[in-house]
């Protein structure tokens, strides 16, 4: 079996010949340059050689002439088979210093195939030895060729390589993100403008990352743990192979002796560093800012809700002060009755003749209605008195819910906010509907009564204004699931199509005529409780109604005694 000398310094051609060769029953020696194919060839002879050109130590073009001049190896085919050497005066040059075949990569296989076969049945004559300075002169210019255009290559790759680097320093400078870039060595070689602008530090004041401490760090003690903060970030990430990113926040003292909050990170970008510094007093001040106007939107839609139920709680309270009025009328005539008993009284009680008193006082008693007074003065002072809490009640919970809330979180009565809230809507739901209660006791839940009672209340007025039909209902249901206490609000209303439902909660959209509805109760009320951890979910059916259910975790205090 006939034996190939392939010589690549590239592993995956030679992987690839091999393969090929002992495919096709010959065997297959390997050789990643000229100097070890020759080595191996003076050991053991091959039958054939393919060769690539470029190559370390001894290109092929050597190997091929060294070849040729030892007598051991002049008869043995050989196959200049190259990507990189692929001119006419390339092909004649290989061929005069005695290659039988000068093939370009890459070639179909069974090419390749049939020059081997046909180069080991012929029965190879001694090459003829060529003319050494002539060779010499033609191998000089063809390297001379080669290395010419390795250098225009290498000249426009240097050029381009400076022209992206330009380009990459000046995206730097443009970025609107602070950032600095240090070397391995320590020294700092750019900051852009956005650093500069943030922290009034130049390349003058930072040449070295030593610079950087004792000015962004002027208090020693803090500079100590922000320095062993960042040692334990950066050996982490030179393991871990990503970001360099220490926790926390770092407070960083500027050129003027200000100090800013910042999140500080960085990236290893070859052997340089690349810092970033975020300022977190502006994202802080955006926050501050969409906490205040979600704040003035909640503030908002309770004002629009209460206005809206506005003639509903004057109705109200009209009805228990028209009856506190009409009972206190009633008192001042008995109080006439009364006073008029009680000098009668005085006028008989001074009289002398007493066998006839008892009589006089009878009739005085019921000509000044005693006996029904005395039977009507409770039940009015009662009534009168259910009336005016009443009125407190409401005065209260319509006080209590306008109030602007403090955000405290504490544990607290679900279902007495329920019932607060029903008190002020009260007017509102019995125009529409009759309420059905019916709820089980629930754990204390941890949250904000204001704000869920704001919740409460656009789910009861939302209810009531879905029916449009005699025989409203709504039905309050409430009952506990796992760690989470449950409150469900039913009606049986207009309902709605599932296009209608998909954007109930998206920002000022509101299916209610023009000015009775702001299109925010449903989203406020939702973003509420996906701050208090719970869930408001929605199941409605055309013409059927709609059930909206508050799912809230349990207080803490809870959590403990139950877990």
């Amino acid at each position: 079996m006939a034996t190939v000398l392939v010589v690549d310094d590239s592993a995956d051609n030679r992987y690839y010949l091999q393969a090929l060769l002992q495919g096709h029953g010959l065997n297959v020696a390997e050789a990643a340059d000229g100097a070890a194919a020759l080595a191996l060839a003076r050991q053991q002879p091959p039958d054939l050689v393919i060769s690539d050109i470029l190559m370390p130590r001894m290109d092929g073009y050597q190997l091929c002439r060294a070849f040729r001049a030892d007598a051991a190896l002049r008869a043995i085919p050989f196959i200049f088979y190259t990507a990189t050497f692929t001119s006419d005066r390339d092909a004649a040059l290989g061929l005069q210093l005695g290659a039988d075949r000068f093939l370009l990569k890459p070639q179909e296989p069974e090419v390749l195939l049939a020059e081997i076969r046909t180069l080991l049945a012929q029965a190879a004559a001694p090459a003829p030895v060529p003319d050494e300075g002539q060779l010499a002169e033609e191998y000089g210019a063809v390297l001379f060729r080669k290395l010419e255009k390795k250098m225009a290559e290498l000249e426009r790759a240097n050029a381009a390589l400076r022209q992206n680097e330009e380009r990459f320093r000046a995206f730097l400078q443009q970025c609107p993100v602070a950032l600095a870039v240090s070397a391995a060595s320590g020294v700092v070689e750019l900051v852009n403008s956005a650093f500069v602008d943030l922290l009034g530090y130049g390349l003058a004041d930072l040449q070295r990352i030593d610079d950087w401490w004792p000015r962004a760090y002027p208090d020693p003690a803090y500079r100590a743990r922000v320095q062993q903060r960042w040692q334990q970030a950066l050996s982490e990430a030179r393991l871990g192979g990503g970001l360099v990113q220490p926790a926390g926040e770092f407070r960083v003292c500027d050129s003027a002796g200000q100090t800013h909050d910042l999140r500080i990170s960085a990236t290893f970008v070859g052997d340089r560093l690349l810092t970033l510094f975020q300022d977190l007093t502006a994202i802080r001040a955006a926050e501050r800012e969409r906490a205040l106007l979600h704040s003035q939107m909640m503030q908002q839609d309770k004002m629009a809700c209460v206005g809206q139920l506005a003639a509903g709680i004057a109705h109200e309270v009209n009805n228990p002060a028209g009856f506190i009025h009409s009972n206190l009328e009633s008192l001042d005539r008995y109080l006439a009755h009364l006073r008029r008993y009680f000098d009668q009284e005085q006028v008989l009680l001074a009289g002398t003749d007493i066998t006839g008193l008892p009589a006089a006082l009878a009739a005085l008693r019921h000509d000044c209605h005693i006996d029904a007074i005395s039977r009507q003065l409770p039940g009015l002072v009662r009534d009168s008195l259910d009336g005016i809490e009443r009125i407190v009640g409401i005065v209260r919970d319509l006080r209590l819910f306008s109030h602007r809330d403090s955000r405290q979180l504490e544990a607290l009565d679900l279902l007495a906010c329920l019932e607060g809230v029903i008190n002020i809507v009260w007017g509102e739901i019995k125009k529409s509907a009759q309420l059905e209660r019916q709820l089980q006791p629930l754990p204390a839940v941890r949250g904000n009564s204001q704000q869920l009672s704001q919740v409460l209340m656009n789910l009861l007025v939302n209810a009531a204004q879905a029916i449009d039909k005699p025989g409203g209902r709504i039905v309050l249901r409430s009952w506990r699931e796992a760690d989470r206490a449950c409150l469900a609000v039913e009606d049986n209303g207009c309902g709605m199509e599932e296009t209608l439902r998909a954007r109930i909660f998206e920002p000022f959209f509101t299916t209610k005529p023009a000015g009775q509805g702001t299109g925010l109760g449903l989203p406020i009320s939702l973003q509420i409780v996906e701050a208090h951890q719970g869930q408001l979910r929605v199941d409605s059916q055309p013409g059927r109604g709609s059930c909206f259910t508050l799912c809230l975790p349990l207080a803490q205090a809870d959590h403990k005694e139950n877990p």
